[in-house]
């Protein structure tokens, strides 16, 4: 899996013209249904792990808006869809909290 991923970042960045850029992991925990926002301009997320895959979430961003139901196969997060910008982030129902895992590339200028 972790091949895989590297090839989605490396021809994502590619395609965008970048030669260089710096991966980390970024843990984000939903507790209830307030949104969180999040400012990630000239980064690109992938969400790659959620703990509780039934809780629907909606995640919003400059480029597209999804819900987690609408990428859940076979109870993981599937998508090689990014998300960038401002990006908001919300449980659409109150339940137990949630945790999820996105890497985050940050492109070198």
């Amino acid at each position: 899996m972790e091949g895989l991923i590297n090839a989605m970042i490396e021809n994502r960045m590619k395609s965008q013209g970048f030669n260089a850029w710096n991966i980390k992991t970024e843990t984000i925990i939903l507790t209830n249904t307030n949104a969180v926002n999040l400012k990630r301009q000239n980064k690109t997320m992938f969400l790659i792990d959620v703990d509780n895959i039934d809780n629907d979430i909606v995640f919003q961003s400059d480029n597209k808006i999804f819900k987690l139901s609408d990428i859940n196969y076979a109870g993981l997060p599937v998508t090689s869809e990014s998300i960038t910008g401002e990006v908001i982030i919300k449980k659409l129902t109150h339940t137990a909290p949630t945790t999820l895992l996105f890497i985050t590339v940050v492109p070198k200028y």
